[in-house]
Protein backbone atom coordinates (compact mmCIF):
# COMPACT_ATOMS: atom_id res chain seq x y z
CA UNK A 1 0.00 0.00 0.00
CA UNK A 2 1.53 3.13 -0.92
CA UNK A 3 0.30 6.30 1.13
CA UNK A 4 0.12 9.61 0.12
CA UNK A 5 1.42 13.13 0.94
CA UNK A 6 -1.29 14.01 3.44
CA UNK A 7 -1.21 10.36 4.75
CA UNK A 8 2.51 10.96 5.73
CA UNK A 9 1.67 14.87 6.88
CA UNK A 10 -1.11 13.30 9.20
CA UNK A 11 1.97 10.40 10.52
CA UNK A 12 3.98 13.44 11.11
CA UNK A 13 1.51 15.08 13.11
CA UNK A 14 0.91 12.48 15.12
CA UNK A 15 4.34 11.57 15.98
CA UNK A 16 5.47 15.01 16.47
CA UNK A 17 2.53 15.03 19.22
CA UNK A 18 3.27 11.79 20.99
CA UNK A 19 6.73 12.81 20.98
CA UNK A 20 5.38 16.49 22.91
CA UNK A 21 2.69 14.78 25.33
CA UNK A 22 5.76 12.12 26.48
CA UNK A 23 7.68 14.61 27.21
CA UNK A 24 6.01 16.59 29.79
CA UNK A 25 5.10 13.74 31.38
CA UNK A 26 4.73 14.14 35.27
CA UNK A 27 7.32 12.05 37.03
CA UNK A 28 6.21 13.45 40.60
CA UNK A 29 5.06 16.26 42.79
CA UNK A 30 6.06 18.49 44.97
CA UNK A 31 5.52 17.89 48.47
CA UNK A 32 7.32 20.45 50.57
CA UNK A 33 8.04 24.00 49.45
CA UNK A 34 9.90 26.62 51.37
CA UNK A 35 10.14 30.23 50.39
CA UNK A 36 11.38 30.76 46.61
CA UNK A 37 10.84 27.91 44.50
CA UNK A 38 10.61 27.90 40.80
CA UNK A 39 10.11 24.98 38.23
CA UNK A 40 10.56 25.28 33.94
CA UNK A 41 8.77 22.40 32.49
CA UNK A 42 9.53 21.61 29.02
CA UNK A 43 8.52 24.46 26.03
CA UNK A 44 7.26 26.80 29.36
CA UNK A 45 7.83 29.42 31.45
CA UNK A 46 9.31 29.86 34.36
CA UNK A 47 6.93 30.18 37.35
CA UNK A 48 6.95 29.92 41.42
CA UNK A 49 5.97 26.46 42.66
CA UNK A 50 3.45 25.22 45.63
CA UNK A 51 3.51 22.36 47.62
CA UNK A 52 1.12 20.09 45.37
CA UNK A 53 2.35 21.12 42.48
CA UNK A 54 3.89 18.46 39.68
CA UNK A 55 6.86 17.81 38.53
CA UNK A 56 7.27 17.01 34.61
CA UNK A 57 9.85 15.38 32.49
CA UNK A 58 12.71 17.47 31.62
CA UNK A 59 11.77 20.24 34.30
CA UNK A 60 14.54 22.51 35.98
CA UNK A 61 13.11 23.21 39.69
CA UNK A 62 15.67 26.29 41.16
CA UNK A 63 15.55 27.12 45.08
CA UNK A 64 16.42 30.69 45.97
CA UNK A 65 18.30 31.67 49.10
CA UNK A 66 16.66 30.35 52.10
CA UNK A 67 14.87 28.44 50.13
CA UNK A 68 14.31 24.32 49.18
CA UNK A 69 11.74 22.05 48.46
CA UNK A 70 10.85 18.12 48.79
CA UNK A 71 9.78 16.21 45.44
CA UNK A 72 8.44 13.01 45.76
CA UNK A 73 8.36 10.24 42.53
CA UNK A 74 5.59 8.76 41.45
CA UNK A 75 7.54 5.57 42.17
CA UNK A 76 7.52 7.26 46.04
CA UNK A 77 11.21 7.80 46.02
CA UNK A 78 12.07 11.61 47.22
CA UNK A 79 14.08 13.99 46.52
CA UNK A 80 15.38 16.68 48.40
CA UNK A 81 16.34 20.08 47.03
CA UNK A 82 18.23 22.73 49.17
CA UNK A 83 18.89 26.65 48.90
CA UNK A 84 20.95 28.08 45.94
CA UNK A 85 20.41 24.63 43.86
CA UNK A 86 19.08 23.66 40.08
CA UNK A 87 18.04 20.30 39.36
CA UNK A 88 17.12 19.41 36.07
CA UNK A 89 14.98 16.25 35.87
CA UNK A 90 16.06 14.82 33.00
CA UNK A 91 16.35 11.23 34.00
CA UNK A 92 14.13 8.77 35.78
CA UNK A 93 14.07 5.09 35.56
CA UNK A 94 11.11 3.65 36.94
CA UNK A 95 11.03 -0.62 37.55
Amino acid sequence: MKLGTPAWIAIAVLAATVNAAASTQDVGSLEKVARNVYGTPPQASRAPQHSGDSVAFQELLETLEDSGALVRFIDGSQLTIGAKSKIQVDQFVFD
